[in-house]
This record gives structure tokens, C-alpha cells and sequence, in this order.
């Protein structure tokens, strides 16, 4: 491998060890509203699947994209990879993580192999035009329009203008089949969900505001309740309140162009302020540094905890575990906070549309295998294709009404698992795939308090003219610089905004310190490269 793919790797695997320290920063972004292809999109078909491939199964690697379930030990099991392989006609030599291993180390060290196989993925657009340059991937640009043209199609449409950015390269190359969602429904999962019947018992209102949340602490408080959940779902959804984004990572954002971190904005600093409030009030569960999914629902079971930050599919947990334990508890989504009454939320929890994952084709794959494979692909961008992906094997998965609206087969409402973890066994779309997720799909899993939630949290805010692209690449150095930068900076600010938040830091005295210190760690820098990356994405 070239010197670049091994400075790459370095910083791959630098910033996969920093965990969740950026996980709310430039890991997701972008045009919510550029729009995403859903069914409707019309494309040339010149290609009849299953077709017709007479060589060798084809070696393909996989990640989270087209997993394999844990029920089953090969995808010869595999109900979902059998028919990929029978609808598209072509036969995979599949390869996974080990089960319960690191994927983010399995991808890197996959890609890290003199043998690399035909196809693998996930791989992220920011870093394919180094993949290509390094001899890893292909520029597939030439061989789109001759053997993928529905995807062709696609990333050519002017509806599509977001997509095709996040796809193309800085030099306009493109290396990956993609992802996307049908809209931003799919993208906005998650956000802050509160037990009603206890605001109904205390005759207090959904809240809105900052002021309004306030009365919502102190109603949940009496009845020995409080705000439980994970740190990286909770630390986003007050922060909306204060702007700035803030939150306790991390926080890249665009403001009219200029590419901002949310916590060097004096709104943090009031953020941390409240936040300090209302930890001291006990309105916070001080298990929250260290809580885990397993305990919040825990404590949500024993009647601890009243306020949850999280996704939609807790809803519906939190709503059937209530249907079959008669425990009383009614749960909704409820808006992300605002400042002022009438004022749009400046965060949500927002990923972009265009979520970033992908397939691309490796240079181990012969001319053959990549007509093959840029077919086979193709297949997930046909209205047949995608609606597999999406649902399964109408009959086997799913029926429709005669209203044409779908309905779950006993086998998977029945099943061993949860509706969600039951269809991956036959579709990929519950998480990421190649095509778009359908939002009839996410609201299909889950119950209609659960998509209400996302209607409330999605319906008044302006985050997603905010939000920093995810499709935005660096090149080698500003890789190198950005993960020796941010491997200091996010632990810093994650520490601080958490000893702001408990008080061991006073925000009143120590802020200025704390942005003094940001500016020797090389801040300023870090935001040079994140502005430069934003133009080049812009000029795509």
C-alpha cells in the first residue's frame, strides 16, 4: 500500500478509538431538506435481473451494510443474502466481522489486506478519493452509465443535487454505491420522550420552552422521578434551547457558510450554566455519566426515571412494555426545547439525508467481476429492488390490505425477537443498506406514538440549515492534522463540558480559561480544515 492509505488507516484508527467523543459532531450533517430519491424516481432499465453470470461467486466483504443476522452462522443461512443472490442472479463469496467484534477495526483491517476482495463496505464518501488514490477502489465514473444506470439515473437528477454531491469526490470521482433515506422522517430517530400521564396527574403542559421544562423537572421530581438515559442521546436535546448547538462533544455547525464549534459560542457557556442548575437540583440522574441502555430502561421499569433522550424504536419499547405489564406509564415524544415561545429550536438530533455509507468495488475485482457487481448493485436502485430491500418477499414478510397498506406476517410479529431485529433476517433497510430507506418502513416498525414523536421533534426547528455535511472529504494532510488535532480537542471539551455540567469546573471563572486552552490545542487549525473541506464540498 502507498504511504497515503497508511496515513489514512493511522487516522481511521484514531479516531475510532475516540469513541463517542465526536459521535454528535461532523459525523452527521447536511441539507436535511436538499431531498432524498423515494420510489417515485424514474430511471432507464436496460437490464433484466435475475441476470445471467456464469464465473466464480464473487468476493464481497460487508459490515453493517447487508450484515448477517445472529441467528444464522453463513449466508448460505441467510434468508436475506439468498434472495440478493437470486434476485440479482449473481453469487457472493460473503465475508463479515466476527460476531461481537469491532467493526470499525474489522473494516480497517480488511482494508489493510494485500488480497482485498471484489466489493466491500461500509466505507464513508469522505474517504473515498484517497481509497482511489491509494489503488484500494475504482472510479466507478465510466462504468455507471454503461452497466449501473439506475443509479446513474439517480445521481444525475436534479432533485438529487445533495446526493450526487455526497457521492461525487472533491475531483469528481465517485467510488461508492450509496445510501440514503426517502426523507427526513428516517434521518431525525431520535429525541426527548417524557411519561405524560405524570405531567396529566400534576396538570402540567407539554413543554416548549426552557421556562416550560423547568416546571416539567420539578412535576417529575415529585413524583420521584427524574431524567435518565445515555449521556449521547441526553446531551443533545437542551441544548436546543440555548443555541449554538449545544451539547457536551464536539459540536461542528454551519452558520451562513462559516463553519462554527458550538462550545467556543457564549450560548454554551449559558447552556453549561443551566445545565449546572439542574444537575445540582437533581433533575439529572448522576448515573447518566456512565448509564448504558440496559440500566435507563432499568430504572424507567422501577419508576426512577420520568425524561428519556433517545430513539424512536424506545417509544415503542417504553409503549409495549406499558400494553403488556399494565404498568400505567404513557409515553410521547415531546418537542425540542426553545428559548422563547413561537421559536424554532436551533438543534435536533439530525443526521443528513444522505447518510454517508456505501459499497464500493476494490481493484482485486476483474473486469468481468465489475460489470457484474455494478449490475447487481444496480438492482437496489430498480422500484423491485428497492422495495425488497425495504420490506423482503411479499408473503413472506409482509402482506398488503386492500387498502395497500402493509401489513406483518405472523412470522415476524411472532417471532423470537422484536419486529425490528426480525425483519434484518430478511431486509436491511431497518438500518443502513445500498438505495434509499423508505419512511413507510420506519414507520411500519414502530407504533404511532413513536411516529408522532418524530413529527413533533422534526416539525419545528432550523437545525437542518446548520447541520455539516456528512458527505464532506479531507485530503491526506488535513487527515492527518484534523485526527492529531481532534484527538486532543474532543477529549477536552467532553471532560470539561462534563465537569461544567457537575460543577468539579466553575463556568463563571474557568470559561475563559477553558477557550484559552482550546486555542493552544490547535482549535482555530481544526476549524480551517473543517471551512476548507465545506468550500470543496460546495464547488462538487
Amino acid at each position: 500500500m502507498k504511504k497515503q492509505f497508511s496515513v489514512l488507516l493511522t487516522s481511521l484508527l484514531v479516531i475510532s478509538m475516540l469513541g463517542s467523543c465526536s459521535d454528535t459532531g461532523d459525523s452527521s450533517g447536511g441539507t436535511a431538506d436538499n431531498g432524498g430519491a423515494g420510489s417515485d424516481v424514474s430511471a432507464p432499465e436496460t437490464f433484466t435481473y435475475p441476470m445471467e453470470y456464469d464465473g466464480d461467486p464473487v468476493t464481497i466483504f460487508v459490515n453493517d451494510l447487508f450484515a448477517l443476522h445472529k441467528s444464522y452462522t453463513s449466508a448460505d443461512e441467510s434468508p436475506l443474502h439468498i434472495g440478493i443472490e437470486e434476485h440479482t442472479g449473481l453469487d457472493f463469496d460473503w465475508s463479515f466481522p466476527p460476531l461481537g467484534s469491532d467493526t470499525t477495526q474489522a473494516l480497517n483491517l480488511e482494508l489493510a489486506k494485500s488480497d482485498l476482495p471484489a466489493a466491500i463496505g461500509n466505507l464513508k464518501p469522505k474517504d473515498v478519493e484517497l481509497y482511489i488514490e491509494d489503488g484500494v477502489l475504482i472510479d466507478l465514473t465510466e462504468y455507471l452509465p454503461k452497466y449501473a444506470p439506475n443509479y446513474w439515473a439517480i445521481l444525475n437528477d436534479p432533485a438529487n443535487e445533495h446526493i450526487r454531491q455526497t457521492y461525487t469526490t472533491d475531483s469528481g470521482q465517485i467510488g461508492l454505491f450509496g445510501f440514503w433515506r426517502e426523507d427526513d422522517f428516517g434521518a431525525v430517530w431520535r429525541g426527548p420522550m417524557l411519561r405524560k400521564d405524570i405531567l396529566d396527574k400534576e396538570g402540567v403542559d407539554i413543554p416548549e420552552t426552557i421556562a416550560d421544562w423547568e416546571e416539567v423537572f420539578e412535576a417529575m421530581k415529585r413524583n420521584g422521578l427524574n431524567t435518565v438515559g445515555e449521556l449521547g442521546n441526553f446531551d443533545i436535546f437542551l441544548g436546543s434551547g440555548f443555541g449554538a448547538y449545544g451539547t457536551f462533544s464536539k459540536q461542528i455547525y454551519v452558520d451562513n457558510g462559516e463553519v462554527k464549534i458550538a462550545q467556543m459560542q457564549p450560548e454554551w457557556k449559558e447552556y453549561m450554566t443551566k445545565m449546572n442548575e439542574w444537575y445540582e437540583a437533581g433533575y439529572i440522574d448522576p448515573d447518566i455519566l456512565t448509564m448504558d441502555d440496559a440500566t435507563m430502561k432499568s430504572k424507567v421499569a422501577n419508576n426512577t426515571g420520568g425524561i428519556v433522550a433517545g430513539a424512536m424504536s424506545r417509544i415503542t419499547y417504553f409503549v409495549q412494555e406499558a400494553e403488556n405489564t399494565g404498568n400505567g406509564q404513557e409515553w410521547v415524544g415531546v418537542p425540542f426545547p426553545s428559548e422563547a415561545e413561537g421559536e424554532p429550536a436551533c438543534q435536533i438530533w439530525l443526521e443528513d439525508v444522505a447518510r454517508g455509507d456505501g459499497i464500493g468495488i476494490t481493484t482485486a475485482a476483474t473486469e468481468e467481476e465489475i460489470e457484474a457487481l455494478c449490475r447487481a448493485f444496480d438492482w437496489f436502485y430498480t422500484e423491485e429492488g428497492n422495495y425488497y430491500i425495504n420490506f423482503g418477499e411479499e408473503g413472506v414478510t409482509h402482506t398488503r390490505d386492500a387498502d395497500g397498506n402493509l401489513v406483518w406476517t405472523d412470522a415476524l410479529l411472532n417471532g423470537a425477537e422484536p419486529l425490528r431485529e426480525e425483519i434484518t433476517k430478511y431486509a436491511t433497510m431497518a438500518g443502513a443498506s445500498l438505495g434509499w430507506q423508505r419512511t413507510e418502513l420506519v414507520k411500519a416498525l414502530n407504533v404511532p406514538q413513536a411516529v408522532d414523536a418524530v413529527e413533533t421533534w422534526r416539525a419545528n426547528q432550523v437545525a437542518a440549515e446548520h447541520l455539516y455535511p456528512a458527505g464532506v472529504s479531507f485530503t491526506v494532510e488535513e487527515q492527518d492534522d484534523k485526527a492529531n488535532y481532534e484527538s486532543v480537542i474532543d477529549t477536552y471539551i467532553k471532560e470539561c463540558a462534563l465537569k461544567f455540567m457537575t460543577g468539579e469546573m466553575d463556568i463563571d471563572t474557568e470559561y475563559d480559561a477553558f477557550l484559552q486552552q482550546l486555542d493552544e490545542i490547535k482549535i482555530n487549525e481544526l476549524i480551517d480544515i473543517y471551512q476548507a473541506g465545506y468550500d470543496r464540498f460546495n464547488a462538487r
